[in-house]
């Protein structure tokens, strides 16, 4: 019984070292009111997962679709302190979202943090989406 529980205890991957955490925590209120400021705007955002492509749409306060943010976005595991992947969005015109190359991410909870910038002002969201 004794053997079972040192396994379950040490199924979860074991201690997480978050890198650059004391740069990040001094740089708080500089990253905080990034992500402010996306809040601010009064913005929608919806994400659509396929296959192997992220389709991100970002909607106005009047529900009119944005064209001119640029960015990255990058995909973590909320519960892994590891580095996540990133990559560049690209306007689509024809149904006015942002596309992404997701990959072949693993089932199960995913953060994705939006990089973006709009009218030289930098801008910060995350979304957390089930991947299946």
């Amino acid at each position: 019984m004794m053997m079972g529980v040192v396994i379950i205890a040490k199924s979860d991957g074991g201690a997480q070292v978050v890198d650059d955490y004391y740069d990040r925590a001094v740089a708080w209120d500089s990253l905080n009111s990034i992500d402010q400021a996306f809040i601010d705007q009064g913005w929608l955002t919806y994400l659509i997962l396929d296959a192997s492509t992220g389709r991100l749409v970002v909607q106005d306060s009047l529900g009119i679709r944005l064209s001119d943010l640029s960015g990255s976005v990058e995909m973590t595991r909320p519960q892994s302190a590891a580095t996540g992947i990133t990559t560049l969005f690209q306007y689509q015109e024809v149904d006015s979202s942002y596309t992404f190359e997701v990959g072949s991410l693993s089932p199960g909870l995913w953060d994705f943090t939006f990089n973006t910038s709009y009218a030289r002002q930098v801008l910060s969201f995350s979304l957390r989406k089930e991947v299946r």
